[in-house]
This record gives C-alpha cells, structure tokens and sequence, in this order.
C-alpha cells in the first residue's frame, strides 16, 4: 500500500532535510526535497560515502580496514590517530627527511614521500628544514621564523662572505678583541678593526699615546716603560740589582738596564748604579769597609788603604826603622794586619838609635834616651854616675865624698863603674894589681892578701884568659882552672894556657893527632866531644888524642888551630858562638850537609902553609871520614868527626880546591868529607914527624 510518510523527525545534513526510511522499506514515497539517510545512521548521501552501511560515515574513527570509514577521500588514514594506525606522518615532497607543516596524517602503512619530521618551512628546497644550518642567504634555514642576522642560530663563518665586524663601545675607532658574526654589516658601532685592548675606555686604543699611569694605553702588550713608544720624559733608567743589596751596576749590558716610570721601579731593578760587585751583597756603595781584601763600600780603596775602614778594623802601625819596638809618631800607617818593621806604639823619639826609646835607660851621653824630654842628669830616672876623688892618684878612687852627675867634677875624680880602691892613700894597692902572695897587703883589693899567684895550685881560675889579663908576661904552660870533673864538679882541673900567640889567653880544648895509623886530623868517634864526659886527656901528655874536661864549660867566642912541632897556626871567630865548644861543635856538625855544604868560619889571624906557600882557608867541621870516603847515608856514633879545611873559600889558596892532588880538606865542593888518607897534615907535610899533632884552643 502507498501512503505518504508523515515526516516525524526532520534533520539537517548539510542544510538538507533528511528523512529516516524504515530498513526495507523502498515503496516509500519520499519529497524530493528531503535527503534520503538509507542507513540510518544520521548522514544522508552524497555526504555519507556509503549510505548502505551506517559504520561509514563523516566523523566516524578511521580504522585500518581497506576502506574509507569517515568518508574523506582517504582510506586507512587521517589526520588524528586511530586504531592501528601509524604517524604523523608529513608530506615530505623536497626529500630532506622533514615533512611540511605541523599537522600530519595518520595512516596504516607509511604514505609515499611523507617523512615522520614536520615542520619544514620550505618542502621545496632540501636545504631548508628544522636543524638546517642558518646561513647568510636571505632564507629562513632552520624554519625557526628567523633569517639571517635575526637568527642567534646563523652560522656566517660557514656562509658565502661572511663578515666577523667587532665592537667599538667606546667609540674610539679601534674594536673589541672579541669579535662578533654578521650577515650584513650593522649600520653603526661594527668595525673590521680589533684592536681595542679596552673596548670600555676611549683613551685607550691602538692611536692613543703610551704614559706611565700602569696599563696599556696603546694597546701593545707592552705597558709604562716597557713600551719603547712611551713618553719618556716621564721615565727614568734603572739597573738591575742581581744581588738585592739595593745598588745595581753599570755593567754595560743592555740586559742590565732598562728604563721605569716613576721613583719605585719593579722588583730586581734600582736607580743607582754605582755597585762594584752585583754578585755579593756585602759589597756596595752603603757597605762599611772591613778587612777581608776586597773592596765593600765600592770607592775603589781596598782595606786599610779607604779612610772609611771601620774603626775597630783599624790597626794603627808606626815605622820602627830602628827596629826597638819603638814607632816613629810621624810616620803613621794604617793596617789590617801587622808588618816587619812597623809597631802599635808611636812614642819614640828617635827612630834612627834602637837604644833611644821609652824603654830605654836615660844615661849620660848628651840625648834624652828614654824620650820623656829629659836628658843626661836632667832627668830623674837617669843612671847618673857617682864621682869620688882619687886621692893617690893611681886612677882609682875610694867611696868617700861622691857626687852624682854626668861629667865629672874634676879630672882628679874617678866614676862609681870603677872597682872601689881599698887604700886610697896608697898609688900601688888598687883593682887590676898583682897581689903579691904572703906579704900581708891585699894589692888587688881582692879577698886580702893572696896566698898564690893565679893559676898555681891553690888559686884556680877561669880560663887562661883571666891569667892575661892579671899576671904580667904571662908565659905559656899548665895552670889550675875552675871547672872540675864530672865526679868532682867544684874541684879545680890542670889545664894548658897558650899566652905566647895573638895577645895569649888561650886555653886548650882539645889536641887532635894522627897516631892512629890515619892521615886525618879528626877524632876517631863522635863521643869524644858529646855530652858524655869520659876520655879526658892528660895536659902532661899532649902527643896524642887529648879533650879537656872543660870542653863543655870553655864558651867559644874565637878559635885558634896550632900544628905541632911547626907552630903554623890560624885563628877564627865563631859566628854563631857564646855558647860551650861541644854544643858548637854538635850543632855545626848537624849543620853539615854532603850537598850544599854549610858555609864554613872565615880566618882572621894566622896562616896555613903548603911546601913554602903561605895561604889562609876557612873552617868547616867534618863528619865521618875515618879509613875512607863515606857517603850521604847515616852518620853514626863510630864515624869520624873533626875538623876540616879548604872547600872554595879563599882565593888562590891550593888548599881550597877540592878533589885536587894535596888538597887539605873534602874530595868534592858537595860532600863534605875528606879524601882517603889525605886528610889535614897531607899535602902540608905536617903530619909526617912522629910528634905531629893539632892543637885547638878557645877563648
């Protein structure tokens, strides 16, 4: 049956009425005006794309099943996500892997030329997309809404003509070190110029001029003085003080000087030069001058010759050209140490006399010899004699009504240094007489009357020189001499007094003779003039070895030789005497060397002869030469030691020719040793009688 559907619900789809038919129904008669919704599923057709079956339609969710559910032209994608569905994806039409635009489509499998990546402003050029490099072309690269310079993400360096401009904050004309990237030239406050070393102030930059104010004002690296492009009329020149002692030196280095500004100059540097020695601290200009030899204050004056020398340094020297321990006040100089012939004292008075000094006693003789100012018996200290009268007239005086001065009162007076006279009233009893034995008057005013002549038995005395001197024409013999033997020290000794050569007073010491089957006028073992006082000689039997017991007591000052039976004789002064003659002979012998022989004693009186020449020859003592030439080795007790002559003193004397036939003394000039059989008597002839001897003396 035909009826017409009264329309009970009236829709709107797409501004078009819409009726629903019941499901089957296809008699019904439907106003052309009114859309027809077939599936009921509230879009009619067209706009439901399948009107057959109301899961299709606009606005359902698209669903991966072959077929296009929400009614959008696609199948099996759209632009939210459905079940199954995959994406965004984005139409990636330029294929540089970013898809254009923000809003992709879903889709079962992946769509041809889509990119999962939105966001390319550009899906032309592949060169433009998100994390493209921003360069200098006019394009916006990265797709950020920015190009260019108005991109912080542009890369210029990596651009076509990139500029690197730097900024000139101060404006100053010079730029910042620190330079900035552009595309294109900023119109103000940019330069190419980057050499600004302080873009905040204008007065500093590569034109501004360099002062000493403590930076870089020219932008140079270099700052004040150590810029060459500095005023320097507000530097000064400094040196370098490598010993920090405050003092630098003008060592002519360039590498030594340098100039700084102001009056504080840097560590290391000062702005004197006038240091000596930069490589000691303890020597410059403020340094005080010490002894040490070196020049500490640095004025060129070494020690005692700067007048600046530190005053406990000092020592203060006077000249002693007199050598008295005595200064000259006029002749000062100052030391650091002491020199011969200059002394700490300066109070003598004369420096040309040793015996005229401070210390020295005031006598008379016209001077002020101990230097207070006084002189003779001016002076209280002085030793002044006393004078008494002599009233016999025998030039001695007794100690009655003396007076103390210098010259004497009257010549009838004689002077207290002369022995007293015991009888002034009689001329032949005085000091110096012969005091006549046992005739009751003491003439030599001497222990009373004599009971014997000096010398005799009962009246010992010193040596043969107090015989001399005390008993007129003195004849040569034995006489008793003080001294004594080892066993009996204050018992008197006969010994033998020469008083008939050189002014007699001559005592014997010893008597060397060549009995001994040798040629040699030495002592057969040293022992026989040692310390030890055994094998004395007898005076009553001098034809053979004889040493006196005084040997050790008699000090030699002169030495007389005398041959026997001839009286040829020679005569020397020791010039190292005043002490016993063993002692002088010990330590001459020591001196003794066989290279470089000790200088022997020079003669003085007497000659030596040889055949009928006449000549004079020094002394030499001789060590070992008994039986033989001995050599340089040890020289022993049981060598024979002496007495030698000759070696090269002595002009023109046959003797003094070592090694030559007939000489006296040593075979050589350099072994001091006589020649075999030679000895002193050989070529003399004076050993050939049977009573040859030597004969030594000392007074």
């Amino acid at each position: 049956m035909r009826y017409l559907l009264l329309l009970s619900t009236v829709a709107a789809c797409h501004g078009v009425a819409t009726i629903d038919l019941p499901t089957g129904d296809t008699d019904a008669v439907v106003d052309p005006g009114v859309a027809i919704d077939t599936d009921a599923d509230g879009v009619p057709a067209p706009a439901d794309c399948d009107d057959a079956d109301p899961s299709v339609r606009p606005g359902v969710l698209e669903s991966c099943n072959g077929r296009d559910d929400d009614c959008d032209g696609l199948i099996d994608q759209g632009i939210a996500p459905f079940p199954g569905s995959l994406g965004p994806w984005y139409a990636d039409a330029d294929g540089d892997g970013v898809g254009a635009g923000w809003q992709g489509l879903h889709a079962c499998v992946q769509p041809p030329r889509t990119s999962a990546q939105g966001g390319d402003c550009d899906d032309l050029r592949a060169d433009v997309r998100p994390g493209a490099l921003e360069l200098c072309d006019g394009r916006d690269n990265d797709c950020n809404g920015l190009a260019d310079d108005d991109d912080p993400n542009v890369q210029v360096p990596l651009s076509p003509n990139p500029l690197l401009l730097h900024a000139d904050a101060d404006g100053d004309g010079a730029g910042a070190a620190q330079g900035t990237w552009f595309c294109e030239a900023p119109e103000v406050g940019f330069l190419l110029d980057a050499r600004d070393c302080d873009d905040t102030d204008a007065s500093r930059g590569p034109e501004a001029p360099e002062r000493c104010n403590g930076r870089d004002d020219d932008c140079d690296g270099l700052v004040d003085a150590e810029d060459p492009d500095v005023d320097r009329s507000q530097t000064v020149l400094a040196w370098r003080d490598a010993d920090d002692d405050g003092f630098g030196t003008m060592s002519g280095s360039p590498d030594d000087e340098r100039r700084v500004c102001g009056e504080h100059p840097p560590s290391g540097w000062v702005l004197d030069h006038t240091d000596c020695d930069d490589t000691r601290a303890g020597r410059a200009p403020d340094r005080p001058e010490v002894c040490d030899g070196l020049d500490n204050d640095c004025d060129a004056l070494v020690d005692a010759d700067d007048p600046s020398l530190l005053e406990e340094e000092r020592l203060l020297l006077w000249r002693d050209a007199d050598l008295d321990g005595f200064g000259d006040p006029s002749r000062g100089i100052v030391r650091c140490e002491g020199l011969a012939g200059w002394v700490a004292d300066d109070t003598d008075c004369d420096d040309v006399r040793a015996d005229v000094n401070p210390a020295a006693t005031e006598v008379c003789n016209g001077r002020d010899d101990d230097c207070d100012r006084l002189q003779d018996d001016a002076d209280d200290d002085a030793v002044v004699p006393t004078w008494y009268p002599d009233r016999d007239g025998d030039h001695f005086a007794g100690r009655e009504d003396g007076v103390r001065q210098c010259a004497s009162p009257d010549p009838g007076f004689r002077a207290d240094s002369a022995p007293a006279d015991c009888d002034d009233a009689d001329p032949l009893v005085h000091p110096g007489r012969l005091d006549v034995p046992l005739d009751g008057i003491d003439q030599d005013c001497r222990d009373g009357d004599a009971l014997c002549y000096p010398g005799e038995e009962g009246c010992p005395v010193e040596d043969c020189g107090t015989i001399a001197e005390t008993v007129p024409h003195a004849v040569t013999g034995p006489a008793w001499l003080e001294g004594g033997t080892e066993d009996a020290p204050d018992e008197p000794v006969l010994g033998w007094c020469e008083q008939g050569l050189l002014e007699g007073g001559w005592t014997l010491a010893m008597v060397m003779a060549p009995g001994d089957g040798h040629d040699t006028w030495t002592w057969d073992g040293r022992e026989l003039f040692s310390g030890v006082r055994t094998a004395v000689g007898d005076v009553d039997h001098l034809t053979s070895d004889y040493r006196s017991p005084l040997l050790h007591r008699l000090v030699v000052t002169e030495l007389l030789f005398v041959h026997r039976p001839s009286g040829v004789h020679a005569a020397y002064r020791a010039p190292d005497g005043g002490r016993p003659l063993g002692q002088w002979m010990e330590e001459r012998l020591w001196q003794a060397r066989c290279y470089g022989i000790d200088p022997g004693v020079t003669m003085f009186a007497g000659t030596l002869r040889v055949k009928e020449d006449l000549c004079s020859t020094s002394l030499f003592l001789n060590p070992r030469d008994q039986g033989g030439t001995a050599g340089c080795g040890g020289v022993g007790s049981d060598d024979a030691w002496g007495f030698a002559w000759s070696v090269d003193d002595g002009a023109g004397c046959p003797l003094d020719r070592p090694g030559a036939s007939g000489s006296l003394g040593p075979s050589s000039a350099d072994r001091l040793v006589e020649a075999d059989a030679v000895g002193f008597g050989a070529a003399a002839r004076l050993h050939e009688t049977a009573d040859a001897r030597m004969e030594v003396y000392v007074r």
